[in-house]
């Protein structure tokens, strides 16, 4: 009995692994040439332990700064961390952007936090839609949590489609596998929640 379980985790495991895998393989074939819309968020990867942005984040940004450059939007919004965003928009600058083209979102700890923030930016801010930016294996999961939150995708562009060497795109597929599934389970807490009357600072903190 228990070695059947352990049997179907593993091929549920590897399915999701490979259906990871493919959708960013989708995601980069069918990547639109000249993405356009209100803002380009770059949602970051992550920090080092000194709290500057992972290799990751300094890809996707230099991508979002690209794409900036190439008129895609007027507005460039970056999205992580206390630490890690602040950094973020230092490269960006630092890159070209002016401070007026720039948007810090630093309160985000997931992407479903990414999300909801990025939703609360652009209604003080530029209207309509946003292109996305991330690495491929990163960017169904990316899609579909902007859509839950309410924010039009009108584009998408990747820093890369996985993560160089062997090491690094294995592990981060790995979490995307299970990032799906831990991610339903949070929506689902959070839509409960609402329906329960818990304030939303509370279930934001849920999200993380």
């Amino acid at each position: 009995m228990f070695e059947r379980g352990l049997k179907a985790m593993l091929a549920a495991l590897l399915a999701g692994c490979g259906g990871v895998v493919l959708l960013a393989l989708l995601s980069a074939a069918l990547a639109p040439a000249d993405p356009r819309g209100a803002a380009i968020v770059v949602l970051g990867a992550g920090g080092m332990p000194d709290g500057t942005p992972t290799p990751a984040s300094r890809a996707r940004v230099a991508r979002g700064v690209a794409l900036w450059k190439a008129g895609a939007a007027p507005v460039l919004i970056v999205s992580d961390g206390a630490r890690v965003a602040p950094a973020m928009a230092v490269q960006a600058r630092a890159l070209g952007v002016p401070a007026s083209a720039l948007r810090v979102d630093s309160k985000a700890a997931s992407t479903l936090q990414n999300a909801l923030n990025v939703r609360r930016l652009l209604e003080t801010g530029p209207p309509g839609p946003v292109v996305l930016v991330s690495e491929g294996i990163h960017m169904a999961r990316a899609r579909a949590s902007f859509a839950w939150a309410g924010v039009t995708v009108s584009g998408y562009a990747h820093s890369s489609v996985f993560r160089p060497g062997p090491g690094p795109a294995v592990a981060m597929i790995l979490r995307e596998t299970l990032a799906w599934p831990y991610n339903i389970a949070r929506v689902l807490g959070w839509h409960a929640a609402g329906v329960l009357g818990v304030p939303e600072a509370r279930r934001m903190r849920w999200l993380t």
